[in-house]
């Protein structure tokens, strides 16, 4: 009798220890999200700076270089509203006026101290802002403007060297019965790198009136 009880306690413990083998190799491991990353485009850093040379678009079509130069870099670090910003000064080579905006990365997004996205490596396609711009000294006439990403991995070659760029764009869109054709201007930006190229208009009246910015020189940590 007590052989027949050991040998049935035996067979129970043989049952319970399976059943708790087969219980590990079914059961997952709890897991933590993993947070996601994004590229960096932006390269908002102090210390980093960007030096570009100046295009002019002649009426034969083409670009040509000019002997001005811009500069920008990021002053420092900081803090509005609770959030870090990074202080993006911006002027030309020799001369004493510097152009400031406050910069921070928001996920995909780089926005300014205002809240207006200036760059996404994710979202593209969408509006991201529709206002009316003029007239001012610029234009007599008054545009519809519309922000957004509009392509991406597009290969650029600048006198910095040869990058794959995202490209941001601004259109001025002509009032009704003034012209068929818009004005777009557009931000090209390079992972680890930030911007490469950027072109711009001066009298919106006059088409011939472009500039660009081209990137000769950098240093980004």
């Amino acid at each position: 009798m007590m052989k027949t009880i050991s040998a049935l306690l035996l067979l129970a413990c043989f049952i319970v220890a399976e059943s708790c083998s087969r219980d590990k190799k079914t059961t997952p491991e709890p897991t933590t999200p993993k947070e996601k990353t994004y590229d960096n485009y932006t390269a908002l850093k102090p210390g980093n700076y960007w030096i570009y040379r100046s295009y002019q678009y002649t009426p034969a079509g083409e670009f040509e270089a000019t002997e001005d130069y811009d500069s920008c870099y990021i002053e420092k670090d900081t803090s509005i509203g609770g959030s870090p910003y990074y202080k993006y000064c911006s002027g030309r080579v020799g001369s004493a006026g510097v152009s400031v905006r406050y910069l921070r990365d928001s996920l995909s997004y780089m926005v300014d101290h205002e809240g207006i996205i200036m760059f996404s490596s994710e979202d593209m396609g969408r509006v991201f802002r529709t206002y009316e711009w003029g007239p001012n000294a610029a234009t007599p006439l008054t545009f519809t403007v519309t922000e957004q990403m509009i392509a991406r991995d597009v290969t650029l070659e600048v006198p910095a060297g040869k990058f794959e760029t995202y490209v941001f764009s601004r259109t001025y869109h002509y009032p009704p019965k003034v012209a068929d054709a818009d004005i777009s201007i557009g931000t090209w930006y390079a992972k680890g790198v930030g911007v490469v190229k950027q072109t711009m208009a001066v009298y919106f009246s006059d088409p011939q009136l472009r500039f660009e910015n081209r990137l000769v020189r950098y240093k980004v940590e």
